[in-house]
């Protein structure tokens, strides 16, 4: 198997956005184990009662950080920055120069730390990000990432662990177990 530049990989689709949409990407199941009977319970957890959902095996997260990195998020997404700071989490788009949509996911704003900032989403926004991160450092800004790979692709347990808890009676558990 012979490896390919990103810039022949480029050339070859015609555009960075080309070849990030038309990845032949293999199917794979994860290492954990499905706990819920079918879909049509899991679908009726959600409307009637409350699901939990163990979300930290089949996500991508791509740590963040640097002085410079908001005003290079702003260069490909739409979203306003002007009150995202710790604590937050907003749904980030983004697009390319043309204003053609790439992808969506969500970071949040955990710290000023570091890696204080942490996007979860599809791989093609992960590798546009990634992208224009790569190209950010090249022109000398403070902009740094970490990537972690799911569990499939990862070796050990993720940095964070995501659950989600959803459903008419989500609350009713929150408080049960926070009092």
């Amino acid at each position: 198997m012979t490896s390919e530049s990103l810039a022949a990989a480029i050339a070859r689709t015609g555009s960075p956005v080309e070849l990030l949409r038309n990845q032949n990407w293999p199917a794979f199941t994860f290492p954990v184990a499905p706990e819920f009977t079918n879909w049509r319970d899991e679908q009726r957890s959600w409307n009637t009662t409350v699901a939990l959902m163990d979300q930290s095996h089949h996500m991508t997260q791509l740590f963040l950080g640097g002085a410079d990195l908001i005003p290079t998020l702003e260069t490909i997404s739409p979203n306003t920055f002007a009150t995202f700071r710790p604590g937050v989490a907003k749904q980030l788009i983004s697009v390319n120069r043309d204003g053609y949509l790439i992808g969506d996911g969500i970071l949040f704003y955990n710290s000023t730390d570091t890696e204080g900032l942490v996007l979860i989403g599809h791989h093609i926004l992960i590798d546009w990000v990634r992208f224009t991160i790569e190209k950010a450092q090249a022109a000398g800004k403070d902009v740094h990432m970490r990537l972690e790979p799911n569990s499939h692709m990862r070796q050990g347990p993720p940095t964070f662990y995501r659950y989600e808890l959803q459903g008419p009676r989500a609350d009713d558990v929150m408080e049960k177990l926070f009092d």
